[in-house]
C-alpha cells in the first residue's frame, strides 16, 4: 500500500505541501479537490514518485527513494494533465505502449489486454487511426487506455497496484467524464486498483469517490467520505466563496453542492 506521513515539498523557497498524511488503500477511489494551486498535482507527482521522493513516503512498506523507475512502472501509472506525443502512431499502438514495462507479457495476452482498455475507454473504433488525427478529448481517451494497459499487465493476485489520473475529466463531455470515473471506480472493485484522481468536478467526485481529499494551500483540509467533508465551512475554506450542500435528487445519499 502506498502511505505518507507529514509528506513536504518544496520548489525553490515556497513550500508547495506541508504535513500530508494519506493511504491509498487496494479497491479505493480516493478524490483530491481544491482551488488552482492548492498542491493538487504537486501532490499527485509525489506520490506517483515523479518528483523528488520526500522521507515518509512509503509503497509497500519502503521508502519511495528505493524504487527504480523500471519497479515502479510495474505498480503504478500515471495520466497527467496534457499527455504529450511528439510523433504520429495508430491509437492502437499507443495504448499498446503502456506494456512497456512488462516484455514478458505473451502477444495474445497483450492483445487481449488492449482490446479490454479499448473497450474500457470508449476507444475501439478509433483503434486505427493515427493519433495525432484525434480531437483532445480522443486523445485524453486513448492515453487513458494506455495507462489501463499498464496497471492492469501485473496479474498477480497479491500485486498492489495504483492509478493516478490528473484531471482526466477535463477535456471529455459529460457522456465520456460519466463513463471514465465509473470505469474507474468499477476497476478499483474487480481488479483491486488503488486510483487517486485530481478532479475540478465537485460532484463528480462526491458521486464517483470512496473518499475526497480538500487542499488549501499545500494542507490538508478535509479527509473522509464524501458526505463528512462537503460541509459549507470546508468548502469556504478551500474555495472562499459561499456553497449549498444539499442530498442529491439523483442519488440519494451522495452530496450536491451548488456554488453561490
Amino acid at each position: 500500500m502506498l502511505t505518507a506521513r507529514n509528506l513536504q515539498c518544496s520548489r525553490g523557497r515556497r513550500r508547495v505541501l506541508d504535513a500530508i498524511d494519506i493511504d491509498l488503500p487496494a479497491g479505493e477511489v480516493l478524490g483530491v479537490l481544491g482551488a488552482n494551486g492548492a498542491g493538487k498535482s504537486t501532490l499527485l507527482g509525489t506520490l506517483a514518485g515523479e518528483l523528488t521522493p520526500e522521507p515518509g513516503l512509503l509503497l509497500n512498506g519502503r521508502e519511495m527513494a528505493a524504487w527504480s523507475v523500471a519497479s515502479l512502472a510495474r505498480c503504478r501509472a500515471v495520466l497527467p494533465q496534457s499527455p504529450g506525443l511528439g510523433f504520429d502512431l495508430p491509437a492502437r499502438d499507443v495504448v499498446a505502449m503502456g506494456a512497456y514495462p512488462f516484455p514478458e507479457l505473451a502477444p495474445r495476452a497483450l492483445a487481449t489486454l488492449i482490446d479490454r482498455t479499448l473497450e474500457i475507454a470508449d476507444v475501439r473504433a478509433l483503434a486505427p487511426r493515427a493519433y495525432q488525427s484525434l480531437s483532445g478529448g480522443e486523445q485524453q481517451r486513448v492515453q487513458f487506455a494506455r495507462t489501463l494497459v499498464q496497471v492492469l499487465a501485473c496479474r498477480a493476485a497479491d500485486e498492489y497496484r495504483v492509478l493516478f489520473l490528473d484531471e482526466p475529466t477535463s477535456s471529455l463531455d459529460p457522456r465520456h467524464q460519466l463513463l471514465l470515473l465509473q470505469a474507474v471506480r468499477t476497476l478499483s472493485r474487480t481488479d483491486g486498483l488503488a486510483v487517486l484522481v485530481v478532479l475540478h468536478d465537485v460532484n463528480l467526485a462526491a458521486r464517483w469517490c470512496d473518499r475526497l481529499l480538500l487542499l488549501a494551500d499545500g494542507r490538508t483540509v478535509a479527509l473522509g467520505a464524501p458526505a463528512d467533508v462537503l460541509s459549507p465551512a470546508h468548502l469556504a475554506t478551500v474555495y472562499g466563496m459561499d456553497a449549498t450542500v444539499i442530498d442529491s435528487p439523483v442519488h440519494p445519499g451522495t452530496p450536491m453542492v451548488v456554488f453561490g
